[in-house]
């Protein structure tokens, strides 16, 4: 690894977003996004194969602790 010192390069790479934004978009699995919450509950493992390749995702429930609603989340 090496520093690099510019000042052009961001700091934080995260986008997060509100809950409301969130929740409110038509179609929830067209865009990804970073976020942030309470872990409230989580799913099952589900395997699948993908180009021949073997792949797992869970899917967690995330609260924003402001009773916002629940953002489900796929890993």
């Amino acid at each position: 690894m090496k520093l690099v010192d510019d000042g052009s390069f961001p700091e934080n790479i995260f986008l997060f977003v509100p809950n409301e934004v969130t929740l409110s978009h038509g179609n929830a699995q067209s865009h990804l996004l970073d976020v942030i919450g309470l872990l409230i509950g989580k799913g099952d493992t589900v395997e699948f194969t993908r180009n021949g390749k073997a792949c797992i995702y869970i899917v967690l429930d995330l609260d924003d602790m402001k009773g916002n609603g629940k953002v489900r989340c796929t890993l």
